[in-house]
């Protein structure tokens, strides 16, 4: 059979393989739906025989199928649904699903479709033969997606269907999408090339034993026990309305063909906190998008699903005279008459205790967060549920997003906030699951001691990364340890490796990728306020690859921002909304690390490993090993166990942190996390990793002594007109000292020149060593410093006599030697040979 023809259509009528077909695709014979020219489906009251799928396969009709068997509640299918319009990079999370399905499921029990071909909207297709419930399978749909750490919409949506209901439907393949006029095929899901439609013919179920079905169900019934037991034990939102599009003003929207607008943004804005208010969380809203945007040719479900993680945010309420003002625009026979939300003004003590409530509510981060209240919280998203896991104090919750948690053992409510811009790589996405397994299992976990931890990530440091100073795997080691509770602490430090090429700064990022909370990949791809709202929405630990950072790129510039403000808790910078063009702050707080070769502007903000090149060359070849490294993941979730366990005493030992005569000020703030990390995990070696940070607060001070230096050259140099000035180190020196006292000799001021990067010309004369300075890359170094000038020398105090001018010979400024005759321009002598007057880029 040719896998890889292109031929992908049915060519004929397919009648052989519209018998495989049924057999493999169609779970309920009795009814099922015709897809419209705009997308929407309408149920069809007859059965779905032989010829309605030959009519499907030649486009005459487009047919979609119910997922459940009604008499038995059972499915031949799983169906994953990767939607381009509501997935970023739809291949790569194919392919995530795909690899996850893949030794969990036979081969030939998986098929790839895509379902409008050549766009990237692809169905995953797991068959099952015979067929099993629709709870086991929406089961093992929901761990595939765990274990793919994706969310996508999975079908069927169902456990099971009551008697006259239908559930949910998908749209068969090798049929034509009538809104985007595109067929559906198969494909290859190594290559992603179309296969001919006979390929059908290889496709085999699954044939699960009875005891997993069983297991299966028992598990999904756990979960949904665990849900049941762990939400709000009281009313915390009013009674929902049953049907929202009794609501008059969704159901016209509904009904009501809208031309588009700008204010379509504050509609579905209203819409998603109308949602959230009468139903208390967001189950179910994108089938409820899908109905209220079915009549907006040009309104798309993503435009009122973008708003959901807006809606929960604090203070966010429902505007109905925005709604009404906007229908009024184009139902001008619109009336909230019958609304059934409507209740009357409340009074005013009831609207400022609501406001009271609201304030006092702690919303969480879904990943991680830190308050006083609750402690250090880690979690993880449950992508087929649409909720979010978060451990509390040893203790496992799952809620839906936004929905209130008011337990006895807080002091006040507790919801978590909607994931926008969220993700978290899957190795910590198994681990909090496999953690909060064991504590609903057992009502505890297997914590490994916290030496040993400390010890693992030393070892990992060693054999792949090799610097002279023992004292640096201490540090690191206790800076990854930290990436996992860093929202505890006031300041958290950047890393900042800095060195030569070759000398270990790629290996040194690549082993925070795999040992760090939530890292990022070293990319540098990102852009303006989807940057911000990956950095807030992620909260993990940003990793920066750069070789020199240009201050004047605009890319630069927002990295430049990010770690200026992101290593201070409460951290933001104030951007612009690409989607709503508003103002917001994005929080830039949490763990960063950048490697370069040169220093950088914000270097007072990071703890700077200057990276060495390892003499053994075995280093080298053992950086292959990081990606397939088994440990790695091991190391990760043995961290996670254990700072579940020990934060108390982290966070105790960072408050009894006491300054030093040699480590205080923004220093100490920022060493302090990692030295209560050693106090807790490595005792032992305490001593030496303070030793390690009372060297870096001196050398960080005697960096501040060299920019007042560099300061105060770019004072001097300021006050010369024209290109170029030569001068002599000596003479460059004494005026220094006029203005810094401190400076004693000429080194300071040599290094500080060198810092700057503003000499032309570095030549030895008679009289000592003089530069010659490019007064315009002066001028810009200054403006950046915000360096002010000092006075123009005067022409009239420093003018020579007549004599003096005519005699007066000096070093040349374009060749460097001496006997240059000299001219006198603007109170200063300048210097030149004859012959080197064409090359004299300044005027004279």
């Amino acid at each position: 059979m040719n896998f890889e023809s292109n031929n992908y259509k049915v060519s004929d009528n397919g009648s052989d393989i519209a018998d495989v077909f049924l057999r493999l695709f169609v779970n309920r014979m009795d009814t099922y739906a015709v897809q419209k020219a705009d997308g929407s489906y309408v149920r069809v009251p007859q059965p779905l025989t032989k010829e309605v799928v030959q009519r499907h396969f030649i486009g005459e009709i487009t047919v979609g199928a119910y997922m459940i068997n009604p008499q038995d509640q059972t499915t031949k299918t799983l169906c994953f649904d990767v939607d381009p319009e509501h997935v970023g990079k739809p291949e790569e999370v194919t392919a995530n699903i795909l690899k996850a399905c893949n030794g969990r499921f036979p081969e030939k029990a998986v098929l790839l479709e895509a379902s409008r071909y050549p766009d990237p909207s692809f169905h995953i297709w797991v068959f099952f033969e015979p067929p099993i419930p629709a709870k086991a399978a929406r089961f093992l749909g929901r761990k595939i997606l765990e274990h793919a750490g994706v969310a996508v919409e999975l079908f069927p949506k169902q456990d099971e269907v009551a008697p006259g209901e239908f559930g949910n439907l998908v749209k068969l393949p090798l049929g034509l999408h009538r809104a985007a006029g595109k067929y559906s095929c198969f494909l290859n899901s190594a290559t992603f090339k179309p296969l001919n439609p006979r390929c059908l013919f290889d496709v085999e179920g699954c044939s699960l034993p009875e005891k997993d079905i069983q297991r299966a169900m028992e598990l999904a019934d756990q979960q949904q026990g665990i849900q049941t037991k762990l939400e709000p034990t009281r009313e915390t939102v009013r009674k929902g309305v049953e049907d929202l599009f009794t609501v008059p003003c969704v159901k016209a929207f509904r009904d009501n063909p809208i031309p588009p607008g700008k204010r379509h943004l504050s509609y579905a804005k209203n819409i998603a906190v109308l949602y959230r208010q009468l139903k208390g969380s967001f189950d179910d809203f994108r089938d409820f998008a899908v109905e209220l945007v079915c009549n907006q040719e040009l309104f798309k479900v993503r435009d009122v699903m973008g708003w959901m993680s807006w809606a929960v945010s604090p203070g966010q309420k429902l505007n109905c005279e925005e709604l009404r003002r906007f229908l009024l625009n184009y139902v001008p026979a619109f009336t909230c008459e019958g609304c059934p939300i409507v209740k009357g003004e409340p009074e005013p003590l009831e609207l400022i205790q609501a406001e009271i409530e609201q304030q006092r509510t702690i919303n969480l981060h879904p990943l991680i967060d830190y308050y006083p209240e609750t402690g250090l919280t880690l979690g993880t998203l449950l992508g087929a549920s649409q909720k979010s896991l978060i451990i509390i104090k040893e203790k496992p919750i799952l809620t839906s997003f936004g929905a209130l948690l008011i337990r006895e053992e807080f002091p006040n409510n507790i919801s978590v906030r909607c994931p926008s811009y969220c993700l978290l790589q899957p190795i910590h996405n198994s681990e909090i699951l496999l953690v909060s397994r064991e504590l609903l299992k057992r009502g505890k976990i297997e914590n490994p001691a916290s030496s040993e931890v400390f010890q693992k990530i030393l070892y990992k440091e060693g054999y792949y990364w090799w610097h002279s100073d023992k004292r640096t795997y201490i540090l690191w080691a206790c800076w990854i340890i930290g990436t996992y509770v860093f929202p505890m602490f006031n300041h958290y430090p950047a890393l900042h490796p800095q060195g030569e090429r070759e000398s270990g700064k790629t290996v040194f990022l690549d082993l925070i990728c795999r040992l760090a909370w939530n890292p990022t990949s070293r990319e540098t791809a990102l852009r303006a306020a989807n940057l911000y709202r990956t950095i807030e929405g992620s909260r993990g630990t940003y990793v920066v690859d750069v070789t020199k950072l240009d201050p004047r790129s605009p890319f630069m510039t927002d990295i430049i921002d990010i770690f200026e403000t992101g290593t201070e808790r409460g951290g933001s910078v104030r951007r612009c909304d690409p989607e709503t063009l508003e103002p917001r702050n994005y929080s830039t707080y949490g763990p960063k690390v950048i490697a370069s070769r040169e220093e950088l502007p914000f270097e007072a903000k990071c703890i700077r490993i200057i990276t060495e090149k390892a003499k053994d060359p075995v280093y080298s070849k053992r950086c292959i090993e990081i990606d397939s490294d088994p440990e790695m993941p091991k190391i990760v979730g043995d961290i996670i166990r254990c700072v579940i366990k020990v934060w108390p005493e982290i966070l105790e030992a960072y408050k009894a942190q006491e300054q030093t005569d040699k480590l205080k000020g923004r220093r100490f703030n920022y060493w302090a996390p990692l030295l209560a990390i050693c106090q807790v995990f490595a005792p032992e070696n305490y001593a030496d990793l303070l030793s390690l940070a009372e060297e870096d607060a001196e050398r960080v001070e005697a960096g501040d002594r060299m920019s007042e230096v560099e300061d105060a050259v770019l004072t001097i140099l300021q006050a010369y007109e024209g290109i170029t000035i030569s001068l002599l180190l000596k003479d460059l020196t004494d005026k220094v000292q006029s203005h810094i006292p401190w400076v004693q000799s000429h080194h300071p001021v040599r290094s500080a020149i060198t810092n700057l990067g503003i000499v032309r010309r570095k030549y030895q004369t008679a009289k000592g060593v003089a530069y010659n300075f490019d007064l315009e890359c002066v001028r810009k170094k200054a403006q950046t410093r915000g360096v002010v000038p000092e006075e123009t020398p005067s022409e009239e105090a420093e003018a020579p006599s007549e004599r003096e001018t005519k005699l007066n010979y000096g070093v040349c400024e374009v060749c460097g030697k001496s006997g240059a005759s000299g001219v006198l321009r603007g109170g200063r002598w300048r210097y030149v040979h004859d012959e080197c007057k064409k090359e004299w880029e300044g005027p004279l």
